[in-house]
């Protein structure tokens, strides 16, 4: 459940699942886009096909669907709907204390780094580069994700839910598409 039952916890919870059903189609058709090329969905084989040339170069609209929807699903500013400090005081979060709220934001923040990587692995060639190792470059490269999708979040206003599952189902989803179909196109010219 969300809480107690109280308002704020119970309008962050359908928050919650408003933003997330929003962003999963936007999640999964890019994933699916940045996939093709490799013909396989397993990030080794994806983080191969970028030896030459980044998805993020390849796939620019891929890259600009994978931020935004990443950082909602992360509950990162301006989609941190759910949680709302400013309206919903703390949302579907609002009942934790102690070791219950230390536990979730320990979690968000091992969250913003998982999709830091997965992003550095599906867009930024992963573990790839000159002169360093790879370790170091896969770190590098994370650290710099994690850094630029907070500092887009405390820089771009809020919007309100309604608006952003708008822009998810009306603008997103047919942008992911057509993502897909570029990625097929791609991948028939340049990767077969």
């Amino acid at each position: 459940g969300w809480g107690a039952g109280r308002t704020p916890a119970v309008v962050g919870g359908f928050r919650w699942l408003a933003l997330m059903l929003a962003y999963a189609m936007p999640l999964a058709m890019v994933t699916t886009a940045v996939a093709a090329p490799a013909g396989s969905l397993r990030v080794s084989d994806i983080v191969e096909v970028q030896h030459a040339v980044p998805m993020a170069l390849v796939q620019p609209l891929a890259f600009a669907l994978w931020l935004p929807a990443v950082m909602a699903v992360s509950f990162l500013p301006p989609f941190d709907l759910p949680q709302a400090a400013g309206e919903l005081r703390g949302g579907a979060f609002a009942e934790y204390r102690g070791l219950d709220a230390a536990l979730v934001a320990l979690a968000q923040r091992v969250l913003v780094v998982a999709v830091s990587g997965m992003t550095a692995a599906l867009f930024l060639a992963g573990w790839h580069g000159p002169l360093l190792p790879p370790a170091v470059w896969m770190a590098l490269k994370t650290i710099a994700v994690a850094a630029l999708i907070l500092a887009i979040g405390h820089r771009v206003p809020r919007l309100e839910i309604d608006r952003v599952a708008s822009l998810a189902w009306k603008v997103a989803n047919p942008l992911a598409i057509l993502a897909i179909v570029i990625a097929g196109l791609l991948t028939l010219l340049f990767y077969r």
